[in-house]
């Protein structure tokens, strides 16, 4: 019956596959479809060993995908299910990476190229012109709301690309080795080593430097205009002198108490809240390997104390632990209980002798500040012997461990370099 379609000849079809091909043949002829246009589809679907079940409604549903023929719904109905694969295949085959482009076009047109890419107001006017360029973006601003709006109506939870998710999907190892690989990625497309390694040394500096300045009075100017920018950034600095407790009553009103004090604070009983006991626990223990390891990104270091104790280590040769090497003591089970930590970092750690290096104002020099004054640039509300107090428990503490503790402070470095340097070097070589 459809030896006449040479496509067709080389299939044995089955009874059932016949009468499903005459149902799908009368269906789209009485559509004044002509059956020949649908053969190379069931070519494919014979040569897939796509059931012929629902044929008219696949065929039906191939045809409205005509234009869409590369995505992975249409590939799905031409293929069945070898379709996921052979969609996973074509991507791959023909993604355009930034090494491809520059490898086929050089590095001039690739940036160019690419730089018209993503979704902005600006590249719209650099494809469009200003006038059209405008009027499409916020045609596409405002389509884009809608749909967000509708899908979320309709139930549609977006989803959410932490570890609890990769986990999820592909399991507790395997899962936290791809998330893993996922933040490393992009915390190294947003470092100064990316911007360098790509643009080089002084380049790479200034165009990092110019990315993440986002709370610069000209960065407010570019995006508000100069009377508008220039205000709201007075509003933003006016912000930081702020406490947090302030803040929180500003923003929440009567409420303010109970969201300050249900606020995350990034203990163990916080992570397990948030994420559940299992995901918590493990977030709560990555957080402190990274922490013990010397790997946190938030964690300031003084320069002015690693310029000392580079000047140390010329005169103490095996010198390490310090800086971007600074020794971790870690706490077992119930020392962690008694102290209520779980590791201490100290400035400089040598055999068993520490040298910490305090910051005039993040220690609240004695000879500077009163016991009331509150000199820390950032625990705007903790007082002077409050911080006084914190530090003496940490020095406690190494002493019970069975460490030399030895104080320095950045005013007495700064008024004598040469005779703190010889303090520290006779300090870690006294026996």
């Amino acid at each position: 019956m459809f030896n006449k379609y040479k496509k067709l000849s080389k299939f044995i079809f089955t009874e059932t596959e016949i009468c499903e091909l005459l149902k799908s043949k009368e269906y789209f002829s009485n559509k004044k479809i002509s059956f020949g246009k649908l053969v190379n589809h069931i070519e494919r679907l014979k040569e897939y060993n796509v059931s012929f079940s629902s044929l008219t409604e696949r065929l039906e549903k191939i045809m409205k995908l005509g234009k869409d023929s590369s995505s992975k719904k249409s590939f799905l109905y031409r293929y069945g299910w070898a379709g996921f694969r052979l969609y996973k295949e074509k991507n791959l085959s023909s993604t355009n990476t930034r090494n491809d482009l520059i490898r086929k076009f050089g590095k001039d047109y690739a940036d160019s190229m690419l730089s018209l890419r993503g979704a902005s107001e600006e590249n719209y006017i650099k494809r469009h012109g200003s006038e059209d360029g405008t009027l499409r973006w916020k045609n596409y601003l405002k389509t884009r709301a809608t749909t967000y709006k509708k899908k979320r109506n309709d139930g549609y939870i977006f989803p959410k690309y932490n570890l609890s998710y990769f986990i999820n999907l592909y399991g507790s190892d395997e899962g936290t080795q791809i998330y893993n690989n996922k933040i490393s990625k992009q915390a190294y497309k947003v470092s100064l080593e990316y911007y360098i390694d790509t643009y080089g040394e002084v380049q790479g500096r200034e165009l990092c430097k110019k990315c993440k300045s986002h709370t610069s009075l000209s960065t407010f100017i570019l995006k508000y205009g100069t009377l508008d920018g220039t205000k709201k950034y007075l509003e933003f600095i006016s912000l930081l002198s702020v406490s947090l407790e302030e803040k929180y009553k500003k923003k929440y009103g009567d409420s303010w108490e109970e969201k300050y004090n249900n606020r995350f604070k990034g203990t163990l009983n916080c992570y397990k809240k948030k994420y559940g006991n299992d995901v918590g626990d493990l977030l709560f223990n990555k957080k402190i390997e990274k922490l013990s390891a010397g790997n946190n990104s938030l964690r300031s270091r003084s320069k002015i104390s690693e310029e000392l104790f580079n000047y140390v280590s010329v005169f103490v040769d095996d010198l390490q632990y310090y800086g971007k090497n600074e020794y971790t003591i870690l706490f077992d089970s119930a020392e962690k209980t008694k102290y209520n930590r779980y590791f201490i970092r100290p400035d400089l750690a040598y055999n068993n002798k520490i040298i910490e290096f305090y910051g005039d104002a993040y220690h609240a020099n004695p000879t500077i500040y009163g016991e009331n004054d509150m000199p820390h640039p950032y625990r705007k509300t903790v007082f002077a012997k409050e911080i006084w107090k914190e530090d003496l428990e940490r020095c406690k503490i190494l002493e019970d461990k069975g460490y030399s503790v030895m104080i320095i402070w950045e005013n007495e470095y700064k008024n004598s370099k040469i005779d703190t340097v010889n303090k520290c070097v006779e300090f870690l070589k006294d026996e």
